[in-house]
Protein backbone atom coordinates (compact mmCIF):
# COMPACT_ATOMS: atom_id res chain seq x y z
CA UNK A 1 0.00 0.00 0.00
CA UNK A 2 2.87 2.26 0.75
CA UNK A 3 4.04 1.33 -2.86
CA UNK A 4 0.89 2.46 -4.42
CA UNK A 5 0.76 5.76 -2.45
CA UNK A 6 4.12 6.64 -3.79
CA UNK A 7 3.41 5.82 -6.85
CA UNK A 8 -0.50 7.39 -7.36
CA UNK A 9 0.76 11.30 -6.07
CA UNK A 10 -2.00 13.67 -5.93
CA UNK A 11 -0.28 14.93 -9.74
CA UNK A 12 -0.82 11.57 -11.33
CA UNK A 13 -4.80 11.69 -9.88
CA UNK A 14 -5.26 15.23 -11.74
CA UNK A 15 -3.70 14.64 -15.07
CA UNK A 16 -5.36 10.96 -15.53
CA UNK A 17 -8.54 13.36 -14.65
CA UNK A 18 -7.41 15.96 -17.10
CA UNK A 19 -6.43 13.42 -19.64
CA UNK A 20 -10.20 11.65 -19.61
CA UNK A 21 -11.73 14.68 -19.92
CA UNK A 22 -9.81 16.52 -22.92
CA UNK A 23 -10.56 12.75 -24.31
CA UNK A 24 -13.99 12.88 -23.88
CA UNK A 25 -14.69 16.73 -25.13
CA UNK A 26 -12.84 15.39 -28.05
CA UNK A 27 -15.42 12.58 -28.86
CA UNK A 28 -18.48 15.10 -27.65
CA UNK A 29 -19.19 13.48 -24.56
CA UNK A 30 -20.50 15.86 -21.56
CA UNK A 31 -18.51 17.08 -18.31
CA UNK A 32 -21.05 15.16 -15.85
CA UNK A 33 -20.12 12.00 -17.82
CA UNK A 34 -16.94 11.79 -16.10
CA UNK A 35 -18.05 12.63 -12.62
CA UNK A 36 -18.24 8.66 -11.20
CA UNK A 37 -14.85 8.39 -13.02
CA UNK A 38 -13.52 11.23 -11.25
CA UNK A 39 -14.80 10.44 -7.88
CA UNK A 40 -13.29 6.51 -8.50
CA UNK A 41 -9.73 8.42 -8.98
CA UNK A 42 -10.07 10.87 -6.31
CA UNK A 43 -11.06 8.14 -3.31
CA UNK A 44 -9.08 7.24 -0.61
CA UNK A 45 -8.16 3.51 -0.49
CA UNK A 46 -7.14 1.62 2.45
CA UNK A 47 -6.11 -1.90 2.91
CA UNK A 48 -9.61 -4.36 4.21
CA UNK A 49 -9.42 -5.26 7.87
CA UNK A 50 -8.72 -9.49 8.20
CA UNK A 51 -12.52 -9.71 9.33
CA UNK A 52 -13.36 -8.07 6.28
CA UNK A 53 -10.87 -9.78 4.40
CA UNK A 54 -12.57 -13.15 5.58
CA UNK A 55 -16.45 -12.05 4.85
CA UNK A 56 -15.74 -11.52 1.04
CA UNK A 57 -13.97 -14.44 0.85
CA UNK A 58 -16.41 -17.28 2.82
CA UNK A 59 -19.34 -15.34 0.85
CA UNK A 60 -18.26 -14.95 -2.84
CA UNK A 61 -14.82 -16.94 -3.33
CA UNK A 62 -15.28 -19.63 -0.90
CA UNK A 63 -14.70 -22.44 -4.04
CA UNK A 64 -11.78 -20.68 -5.27
CA UNK A 65 -9.87 -19.12 -2.28
CA UNK A 66 -8.96 -20.75 0.93
CA UNK A 67 -6.77 -19.06 4.09
CA UNK A 68 -5.19 -21.25 6.41
CA UNK A 69 -2.10 -20.67 8.51
CA UNK A 70 -1.32 -17.41 7.66
CA UNK A 71 -1.52 -19.03 3.87
CA UNK A 72 -3.39 -17.95 1.09
CA UNK A 73 -4.60 -21.04 -1.39
CA UNK A 74 -5.65 -20.31 -4.89
CA UNK A 75 -8.36 -23.28 -5.82
CA UNK A 76 -8.36 -24.84 -9.55
CA UNK A 77 -9.72 -27.94 -11.53
CA UNK A 78 -7.51 -29.03 -13.84
CA UNK A 79 -8.68 -32.09 -16.20
CA UNK A 80 -6.05 -34.25 -17.59
CA UNK A 81 -5.82 -37.87 -19.75
CA UNK A 82 -5.05 -40.84 -17.60
CA UNK A 83 -2.29 -41.24 -19.90
CA UNK A 84 -0.72 -37.65 -18.84
CA UNK A 85 -1.51 -38.22 -14.84
CA UNK A 86 1.94 -38.84 -13.96
CA UNK A 87 3.42 -36.34 -15.95
CA UNK A 88 1.02 -33.68 -14.31
CA UNK A 89 2.12 -35.15 -10.54
CA UNK A 90 6.09 -34.92 -11.07
CA UNK A 91 5.40 -31.26 -12.56
CA UNK A 92 3.36 -30.66 -9.55
CA UNK A 93 6.23 -32.50 -7.04
CA UNK A 94 8.51 -29.85 -8.63
CA UNK A 95 6.86 -26.75 -7.43
CA UNK A 96 6.69 -25.41 -4.23
CA UNK A 97 4.04 -23.00 -3.96
CA UNK A 98 1.64 -25.83 -5.96
CA UNK A 99 -0.47 -28.69 -4.14
CA UNK A 100 -2.41 -31.18 -6.02
CA UNK A 101 -5.39 -32.60 -4.25
CA UNK A 102 -6.70 -35.77 -6.82
CA UNK A 103 -10.29 -36.73 -5.89
CA UNK A 104 -10.29 -39.96 -7.71
CA UNK A 105 -6.69 -40.73 -6.22
CA UNK A 106 -8.04 -40.86 -2.49
CA UNK A 107 -11.14 -42.91 -3.71
CA UNK A 108 -9.16 -45.43 -4.96
CA UNK A 109 -7.37 -45.54 -1.92
CA UNK A 110 -10.35 -45.61 0.48
CA UNK A 111 -12.00 -48.36 -1.84
CA UNK A 112 -8.56 -50.37 -1.31
CA UNK A 113 -8.31 -49.50 2.52
CA UNK A 114 -12.16 -50.96 3.35
CA UNK A 115 -11.27 -53.88 1.16
CA UNK A 116 -8.40 -55.10 3.08
CA UNK A 117 -10.39 -54.30 6.54
CA UNK A 118 -13.47 -55.64 4.71
CA UNK A 119 -11.10 -59.28 4.46
CA UNK A 120 -10.02 -59.12 7.93
CA UNK A 121 -13.51 -58.36 9.15
CA UNK A 122 -14.48 -61.45 7.00
CA UNK A 123 -12.20 -63.64 8.66
CA UNK A 124 -13.04 -61.65 12.06
CA UNK A 125 -17.08 -62.86 11.70
CA UNK A 126 -16.95 -66.30 10.05
CA UNK A 127 -14.31 -67.07 13.29
CA UNK A 128 -17.09 -65.63 15.68
CA UNK A 129 -20.31 -67.30 13.75
CA UNK A 130 -18.55 -70.80 13.66
CA UNK A 131 -17.75 -70.26 17.67
CA UNK A 132 -21.25 -69.16 18.25
CA UNK A 133 -22.62 -72.31 16.38
CA UNK A 134 -19.96 -74.87 17.73
CA UNK A 135 -21.28 -73.16 21.12
CA UNK A 136 -24.92 -73.95 20.47
CA UNK A 137 -24.98 -76.86 18.72
CA UNK A 138 -21.77 -78.96 20.84
CA UNK A 139 -20.32 -80.54 18.08
CA UNK A 140 -17.58 -79.68 15.39
CA UNK A 141 -19.12 -81.65 12.46
CA UNK A 142 -22.60 -79.76 12.71
CA UNK A 143 -21.02 -76.28 12.88
CA UNK A 144 -18.79 -77.28 10.06
CA UNK A 145 -21.62 -77.99 8.05
CA UNK A 146 -23.87 -75.03 9.20
CA UNK A 147 -20.67 -72.62 7.76
CA UNK A 148 -20.11 -75.17 4.07
CA UNK A 149 -22.88 -72.82 2.48
CA UNK A 150 -22.04 -69.71 3.69
CA UNK A 151 -18.23 -70.59 2.63
CA UNK A 152 -19.36 -71.49 -1.01
CA UNK A 153 -22.09 -69.05 -1.62
CA UNK A 154 -18.87 -66.32 -1.03
CA UNK A 155 -16.92 -68.13 -3.62
CA UNK A 156 -19.65 -68.26 -6.03
CA UNK A 157 -20.62 -64.89 -5.60
CA UNK A 158 -16.94 -63.43 -5.62
CA UNK A 159 -16.48 -65.76 -9.03
CA UNK A 160 -20.16 -64.51 -10.61
CA UNK A 161 -19.01 -60.82 -9.85
CA UNK A 162 -15.89 -61.79 -11.36
CA UNK A 163 -17.81 -63.13 -14.62
CA UNK A 164 -19.94 -60.16 -14.78
CA UNK A 165 -17.44 -57.44 -14.26
CA UNK A 166 -19.41 -56.04 -10.87
CA UNK A 167 -16.59 -54.52 -9.16
CA UNK A 168 -16.42 -53.66 -5.25
CA UNK A 169 -17.13 -50.66 -4.19
CA UNK A 170 -17.83 -48.70 -0.65
CA UNK A 171 -21.96 -49.48 -1.14
CA UNK A 172 -21.35 -53.08 -1.95
CA UNK A 173 -18.97 -53.94 0.35
CA UNK A 174 -21.65 -52.93 2.97
CA UNK A 175 -24.40 -54.89 2.07
CA UNK A 176 -22.61 -58.04 1.87
CA UNK A 177 -22.41 -57.93 5.28
CA UNK A 178 -26.35 -57.78 5.51
CA UNK A 179 -26.01 -60.73 2.83
CA UNK A 180 -24.04 -63.05 5.22
CA UNK A 181 -26.33 -62.14 8.03
CA UNK A 182 -29.38 -63.44 5.98
CA UNK A 183 -27.15 -66.43 5.03
CA UNK A 184 -26.57 -67.69 8.75
CA UNK A 185 -29.97 -67.09 9.79
CA UNK A 186 -30.86 -69.53 6.09
CA UNK A 187 -28.31 -72.44 7.37
CA UNK A 188 -29.56 -72.35 11.18
CA UNK A 189 -32.98 -72.34 10.22
CA UNK A 190 -32.44 -75.36 7.88
CA UNK A 191 -29.53 -77.35 9.89
CA UNK A 192 -32.53 -76.81 13.16
CA UNK A 193 -35.46 -78.63 11.05
CA UNK A 194 -33.14 -81.51 10.24
CA UNK A 195 -32.21 -82.05 13.78
CA UNK A 196 -35.94 -81.97 14.93
CA UNK A 197 -36.81 -84.19 12.56
CA UNK A 198 -34.08 -86.64 13.39
CA UNK A 199 -34.27 -86.23 17.40
CA UNK A 200 -38.44 -85.97 17.42
CA UNK A 201 -40.12 -87.21 13.75
CA UNK A 202 -41.41 -83.76 13.03
CA UNK A 203 -40.96 -82.70 9.73
CA UNK A 204 -40.63 -78.75 10.05
CA UNK A 205 -38.23 -79.09 6.69
CA UNK A 206 -41.15 -77.78 4.47
CA UNK A 207 -42.33 -75.10 7.36
CA UNK A 208 -38.55 -73.44 7.66
CA UNK A 209 -38.00 -73.93 3.70
CA UNK A 210 -41.02 -71.75 3.01
CA UNK A 211 -40.49 -69.15 5.39
CA UNK A 212 -36.96 -68.72 4.10
CA UNK A 213 -37.80 -68.52 0.27
CA UNK A 214 -40.35 -65.69 1.36
CA UNK A 215 -37.87 -64.17 3.28
CA UNK A 216 -35.66 -64.26 -0.01
CA UNK A 217 -38.54 -62.62 -2.13
CA UNK A 218 -39.06 -59.84 0.44
CA UNK A 219 -35.27 -58.89 0.02
CA UNK A 220 -34.92 -59.22 -3.71
CA UNK A 221 -38.47 -57.31 -3.78
CA UNK A 222 -37.03 -54.60 -2.22
CA UNK A 223 -33.11 -54.30 -3.04
CA UNK A 224 -33.33 -56.26 -6.13
CA UNK A 225 -35.30 -53.91 -7.68
CA UNK A 226 -32.72 -51.70 -7.83
CA UNK A 227 -30.90 -53.63 -10.39
CA UNK A 228 -33.10 -51.15 -13.05
CA UNK A 229 -31.40 -47.96 -11.50
CA UNK A 230 -29.12 -46.23 -13.59
CA UNK A 231 -26.56 -45.59 -11.30
CA UNK A 232 -23.79 -47.71 -10.60
CA UNK A 233 -23.69 -47.44 -7.35
CA UNK A 234 -27.17 -48.37 -6.69
CA UNK A 235 -26.84 -51.14 -9.56
CA UNK A 236 -23.85 -52.81 -7.86
CA UNK A 237 -25.72 -53.19 -4.75
CA UNK A 238 -28.74 -55.16 -6.51
CA UNK A 239 -26.82 -57.51 -8.37
CA UNK A 240 -24.46 -58.39 -5.42
CA UNK A 241 -27.96 -58.59 -3.23
CA UNK A 242 -29.16 -61.18 -6.00
CA UNK A 243 -26.37 -63.30 -6.30
CA UNK A 244 -25.42 -63.68 -2.81
CA UNK A 245 -28.75 -64.32 -1.52
CA UNK A 246 -30.14 -66.51 -4.68
CA UNK A 247 -26.08 -68.43 -3.80
CA UNK A 248 -27.01 -68.52 0.01
CA UNK A 249 -30.74 -69.76 -0.26
CA UNK A 250 -29.69 -72.38 -3.46
CA UNK A 251 -27.12 -73.70 -1.27
CA UNK A 252 -28.91 -74.04 1.87
CA UNK A 253 -31.63 -75.99 0.56
CA UNK A 254 -29.28 -78.48 -1.22
CA UNK A 255 -25.72 -78.80 -0.09
CA UNK A 256 -27.19 -78.16 3.61
CA UNK A 257 -29.26 -81.44 3.88
CA UNK A 258 -26.85 -83.48 2.00
CA UNK A 259 -23.95 -82.97 4.16
CA UNK A 260 -26.72 -83.17 7.14
CA UNK A 261 -27.06 -86.69 5.31
CA UNK A 262 -24.26 -87.67 5.08
CA UNK A 263 -23.32 -87.38 8.69
CA UNK A 264 -26.31 -89.24 10.02
CA UNK A 265 -27.54 -91.69 7.34
CA UNK A 266 -26.50 -94.18 4.75
CA UNK A 267 -28.38 -95.92 2.03
CA UNK A 268 -31.64 -94.30 3.60
CA UNK A 269 -31.27 -95.57 7.08
CA UNK A 270 -29.66 -94.28 10.21
CA UNK A 271 -26.06 -95.06 10.70
CA UNK A 272 -24.68 -97.28 13.70
CA UNK A 273 -22.80 -94.91 14.42
CA UNK A 274 -22.46 -91.00 13.07
CA UNK A 275 -20.04 -89.75 11.34
CA UNK A 276 -17.27 -87.34 12.95
CA UNK A 277 -14.40 -85.48 12.96
CA UNK A 278 -12.50 -88.01 14.61
CA UNK A 279 -13.77 -91.41 13.54
CA UNK A 280 -13.56 -90.06 9.83
CA UNK A 281 -9.78 -88.89 10.14
CA UNK A 282 -9.40 -92.18 11.46
CA UNK A 283 -10.95 -94.25 8.85
CA UNK A 284 -8.98 -91.87 6.16
CA UNK A 285 -5.88 -92.43 7.94
CA UNK A 286 -6.29 -95.87 7.96
CA UNK A 287 -7.29 -96.81 4.60
CA UNK A 288 -4.39 -94.13 3.55
CA UNK A 289 -1.88 -96.78 5.58
CA UNK A 290 -3.75 -99.77 4.17
CA UNK A 291 -3.48 -98.26 0.22
CA UNK A 292 0.16 -97.50 1.31
CA UNK A 293 0.98 -101.09 2.72
CA UNK A 294 -0.20 -102.51 -0.32
CA UNK A 295 2.07 -100.87 -2.56
CA UNK A 296 5.20 -101.58 -0.42
CA UNK A 297 4.03 -105.22 -0.06
CA UNK A 298 3.90 -105.36 -3.82
CA UNK A 299 7.07 -104.05 -4.26
CA UNK A 300 8.61 -106.78 -2.12
CA UNK A 301 7.27 -109.35 -4.07
CA UNK A 302 10.20 -108.92 -6.91
CA UNK A 303 13.04 -108.77 -3.90
CA UNK A 304 11.74 -111.69 -2.62
CA UNK A 305 11.73 -113.85 -5.66
CA UNK A 306 15.78 -112.70 -6.62
CA UNK A 307 16.78 -114.28 -2.88
CA UNK A 308 18.61 -117.02 -3.16
CA UNK A 309 16.20 -118.95 -0.40
CA UNK A 310 13.45 -121.43 -1.00
CA UNK A 311 10.23 -120.36 -1.89
CA UNK A 312 8.27 -121.83 1.17
CA UNK A 313 10.73 -119.19 3.12
CA UNK A 314 9.89 -116.77 0.76
CA UNK A 315 6.03 -117.14 0.88
CA UNK A 316 6.62 -117.11 4.89
CA UNK A 317 8.65 -114.07 5.10
CA UNK A 318 6.01 -112.31 2.53
CA UNK A 319 2.88 -113.26 4.42
CA UNK A 320 4.50 -112.07 7.85
CA UNK A 321 4.69 -109.14 6.58
CA UNK A 322 1.15 -108.61 5.07
CA UNK A 323 0.32 -109.91 9.47
CA UNK A 324 2.79 -107.46 10.54
CA UNK A 325 1.21 -104.15 8.31
CA UNK A 326 -2.24 -105.29 9.15
CA UNK A 327 -1.62 -105.29 12.82
CA UNK A 328 0.15 -101.56 12.41
CA UNK A 329 -2.92 -100.34 11.06
CA UNK A 330 -5.31 -102.19 13.88
CA UNK A 331 -3.01 -100.46 16.61
CA UNK A 332 -2.01 -96.87 14.96
CA UNK A 333 -5.86 -95.91 15.41
CA UNK A 334 -5.87 -94.71 19.17
CA UNK A 335 -8.10 -94.22 21.22
CA UNK A 336 -9.98 -97.31 20.58
CA UNK A 337 -10.08 -100.25 22.86
CA UNK A 338 -9.22 -103.70 21.40
CA UNK A 339 -10.31 -106.91 22.85
CA UNK A 340 -9.46 -110.61 21.30
CA UNK A 341 -11.90 -112.93 22.60
CA UNK A 342 -10.86 -116.69 22.81
CA UNK A 343 -7.97 -116.00 21.11
CA UNK A 344 -6.64 -119.14 22.63
CA UNK A 345 -9.24 -121.31 20.41
CA UNK A 346 -7.34 -119.65 17.27
CA UNK A 347 -5.70 -122.77 15.94
CA UNK A 348 -4.38 -123.17 12.75
CA UNK A 349 -2.78 -126.40 12.49
CA UNK A 350 -5.32 -127.72 10.50
CA UNK A 351 -7.13 -126.10 7.29
CA UNK A 352 -9.70 -123.78 8.45
CA UNK A 353 -12.25 -121.46 6.70
CA UNK A 354 -13.29 -118.06 8.25
CA UNK A 355 -15.81 -116.40 7.47
CA UNK A 356 -16.55 -112.80 8.01
CA UNK A 357 -19.79 -110.77 7.49
CA UNK A 358 -17.72 -107.60 6.32
CA UNK A 359 -18.92 -104.47 7.96
CA UNK A 360 -16.26 -102.90 7.18
CA UNK A 361 -13.13 -102.62 5.14
CA UNK A 362 -11.59 -103.26 8.59
CA UNK A 363 -12.50 -106.61 8.65
CA UNK A 364 -9.65 -107.54 6.15
CA UNK A 365 -7.53 -106.17 8.65
CA UNK A 366 -8.48 -107.50 11.89
CA UNK A 367 -8.13 -110.68 10.14
CA UNK A 368 -5.02 -110.78 8.21
CA UNK A 369 -3.53 -109.42 11.28
CA UNK A 370 -4.24 -112.84 13.20
CA UNK A 371 -1.86 -115.32 11.79
CA UNK A 372 0.60 -115.63 8.83
CA UNK A 373 -1.07 -118.48 7.26
CA UNK A 374 -4.21 -116.93 6.30
CA UNK A 375 -5.15 -116.35 2.76
CA UNK A 376 -7.56 -114.52 1.11
CA UNK A 377 -10.48 -115.39 -1.20
CA UNK A 378 -11.83 -112.76 -3.31
CA UNK A 379 -13.84 -111.61 -6.50
CA UNK A 380 -13.00 -110.65 -9.73
CA UNK A 381 -13.46 -107.44 -9.24
CA UNK A 382 -10.87 -106.75 -6.77
CA UNK A 383 -8.36 -106.89 -9.28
Amino acid sequence: MERWNLFWTEERKETCIEGVKTAGQSNHFKAEAFYEFENLISKDYTLLTESDQNIIINSFFSSLLKKKDGKVYLLNTLKVDQKDKKNLYSTIAQNDYAVLWDKEYFSVQLVDSLKDDFKRLVWISLSAVFLILLISYGRFELAIIAMIPLIVSWLWTLGLMGLFGIQFNIFNIIISTFIFGLGVDYAVFILNALIENRKYGRNELASSKLSILLSALTTFAGIGVLIFAKHPALNSIAALSIIGIGSILFLSFTLLPLCYRFLYFTNGKNRTAPITLYNLFSSVFAFTQFLVGCIILTGTIPVLLILPIKMKTKKYIFHRLVQWGHRFIVYSIFGIKKKFINIEKFDLSSPKIIVSNHQSHLDLSLIMMLHPKIIVLTNNWVW
